[in-house]
């Protein structure tokens, strides 16, 4: 099995999914064409739910593009390789007991096979050598909030989505949290998460993203 998979390679060779040069996924060169945001984000949704919230890069082309190719072409790697990335570039918080992400709700997981978030997040935990916990589930599936402007309207489509995770026997009670997912547009998902982690007792939370789109 271990030859078959050389010779594919070898005939196939992996490209970089946003400009098709040979390499893992995403190369080098593409990763330095990044947007990279410089700054820490605001989002209204998320204050005093999240003491901070770091975003990698603009939801533009190449990240864009290699972000939709983690979602929708079941390429499994580019979680890794997006996980490292964050590591490499956000100053991430040190006193972490847990590391989790945004869940998809279980309609949605069934189409996809995975959660996109949760391959990045477990990544990232690696790196921080933190464990990695499925801390919430998805209970409830929402439409597309991208087409939702009202802030006030958001946080209504948002309310009771999400739900701790029954079959966890962990105490959060005053645990720092780091919270992953892969694009931010306005925060009310990950303000719908944090809720739910606050009922339980956690410390801080911090957020990861690996994208803004505006």
């Amino acid at each position: 099995m271990i030859a078959l998979r050389k010779f594919l390679t070898i005939i196939f060779p992996q490209v970089c999914v946003a400009c098709d040069r040979e390499a893992h996924y995403f190369c080098r060169q593409c990763q330095d064409q990044i947007d990279f945001l410089y700054y820490q984000p605001r989002f209204k949704p998320l204050e005093n739910l999240v003491d901070n919230t770091h975003v990698l890069g603009f939801f533009t082309p190449p990240l864009s593009t290699v972000i939709k190719a983690l979602k929708y072409q079941s390429l499994h790697p580019i979680g890794s390789i997006l996980g490292n990335l964050l590591y490499q570039h956000l100053p991430l918080p040190t006193n972490l007991d847990f590391v989790t992400a945004v869940p998809l709700h279980p309609k949605r997981f069934k189409q996809r096979g995975y959660n996109q978030a949760k391959l990045i997040a477990q990544q990232l935990a690696n790196r921080l050598e933190k464990p990695y916990q499925p801390l919430l589930l998805r209970q409830r599936h929402t439409q597309n909030l991208a087409s939702v402007t009202n802030d006030q309207e958001r946080f209504q489509l948002m309310s009771n989505v999400f739900a701790l995770n029954p079959n966890l026997q962990i105490n959060l009670k005053r645990k720092n949290i780091l919270l992953v997912d892969d694009v931010v547009t306005t925060g009310s998902t990950l303000a719908a998460c944090a809720t739910q982690l606050h009922q339980a007792g956690v410390g801080k939370i911090s957020a990861v993203l690996v994208a803004h789109e505006s």
